[in-house]
């Protein structure tokens, strides 16, 4: 087993440059937006970037009026795609740390290259060139910055910039991403991380709720807005924006979509199992690759953490499967800076010796568990059909469970007994 970490570990940059370089192409060429003439960027992506302040202030317009300022009212699509793969590659970059840090480096690396061939690294080409991955990389930035500053208020300072930053470019960031900023403040470890987490958020959600109905601005439809063309030099072809829907206009489609036909509970039920099966799955790969217990627990708490503070997202958006996605991906983004932050040695943590030996055990099978679950995410996540969006087959859903009891099983029978005694 070491010999297959040992060689893997050699070859390890080449191996991820190949296959990062033939999945994405594949990726693209099967992109279903291709089809519509703009190379793997859908029409609804590239509205994005045809907004700019020049008649007056637009919602999401930051980056189209910058774009207009520094390169002119026509955006070429093939542009945009190079910019989003160099956003995407820059993205990558970040989570590989996030996975390195307080981990079992070789078991951390494997990982990140078999990440590559699952729904997270699609919903990032599905969704190439939106302006929310460059918020992610806003946000990843900030984070680095943030562990050299020891004073909280030139974190609050820095954050808040951010947050406008974020906000100006695509405002769902301001649910998605926003909130995790509150873990920078709060020690994970603690007893009261939910209770005082949950507080500042709600308290950060009514500020917002106050300033969109303080405002009016669920109601404005920014009819003054300029807007500018898109074409592809390649093919000719030229998409002209479609007109812009406020936010009360976007949350009632959204919702005719989700309650507009008769769901029962079971199947809103099989629906979020669908979803969070992938995020469970790699979040659970994530935390046995790190050097203990402690750090596993440290993941899964800001992974429930984000979902917690999304939740309101899930009621008035359909796109479940990409906001699971994003809560791991900001999961992944911001342990690196809690690790750092509020390392594990520096605060009174009582082990646990049932949970000692259980890492033992999974320290010393970790490569079989990782290509374990690695079996089940390529079995239920085929690399087609949007799987990133839908999340898995109802009956695939179904089956999990009854497939994740087998496997358990099989684990306490190998167990050794000595060691629980």
């Amino acid at each position: 087993m070491d010999l297959i970490k040992k060689n893997l570990n050699s070859k390890l940059y080449p191996l991820i440059g190949t296959i990062f370089t033939i999945h994405t192409i594949l990726l693209t060429r099967t992109c279903p937006h291709h089809e519509a003439g703009l190379t793997c960027i859908s029409p609804h992506i590239i509205d994005n970037w045809l907004r700019s302040y020049e008649n007056g202030f637009v919602g999401n317009g930051l980056l189209g009026h910058i774009h207009s300022l520094l390169i002119g009212n026509n955006v070429n699509v093939i542009g945009i795609n190079l910019l989003g793969f160099g956003i995407i590659a820059l993205n990558l970059f970040f989570i590989y740390r996030s996975f390195l840090k307080e981990s079992i480096v070789t078991s951390s690396q494997i990982l990140f290259l078999f990440i590559l061939l699952t729904p997270l690294f699609s919903v990032y080409i599905n969704t190439l060139g939106h302006t929310f991955h460059f918020c992610l990389a806003v946000f990843s930035l900030t984070l680095i910055a943030l562990r050299n500053l020891t004073k909280k208020i030139h974190r609050i300072v820095l954050i808040s910039i951010s947050i406008l930053l974020m906000g100006l470019i695509h405002e769902s960031s301001l649910i998605l991403i926003v909130p995790s900023f509150v873990a920078i403040f709060l020690n994970p470890y603690s007893k009261k991380f939910f209770k005082k987490g949950l507080f500042l958020i709600t308290l950060y959600y009514l500020i917002l709720l106050g300033f969109v109905l303080g405002t009016n601005y669920y109601n404005l439809d920014f009819s003054n807005v300029r807007s500018y063309l898109a074409f592809n030099p390649i093919d000719g072809m030229t998409h002209i924006p479609i007109e812009y829907q406020n936010l009360a206009s976007s949350i009632s489609y959204e919702l005719k979509i989700i309650y507009g036909v008769k769901n029962s509970l079971l199947k809103l039920m099989l629906r979020a199992i669908s979803v969070s099966i992938f995020p469970i799955l790699v979040s659970m790969m994530i935390s046995i690759t790190k050097i203990n217990y402690f750090e596993g627990i440290r993941f899964l708490k800001l992974l429930l953490f984000t979902w917690l503070y999304t939740l309101p997202l899930y009621f008035f958006n359909n796109l479940w499967g990409g906001i699971a996605i994003s809560n791991l991906v900001t999961t992944i983004f911001i342990y690196e800076t809690s690790s750092i932050i509020f390392e594990a040695k520096n605060s009174k943590l009582n082990k646990i010796n049932r949970f000692d030996v259980y890492w033992g055990f999974i320290k010393d099978n970790n490569l079989k568990i990782l290509l374990l679950i690695s079996f089940l995410i390529l079995f239920l996540y085929p690399v087609h059909n949007q799987t990133w969006l839908r999340g898995v087959s109802a009956s695939a859903s179904v089956m999990i469970i009854p497939l994740i009891a087998v496997i358990g099983f099989i684990f306490k029978n190998n167990f050794p007994k000595s060691l629980i005694k």
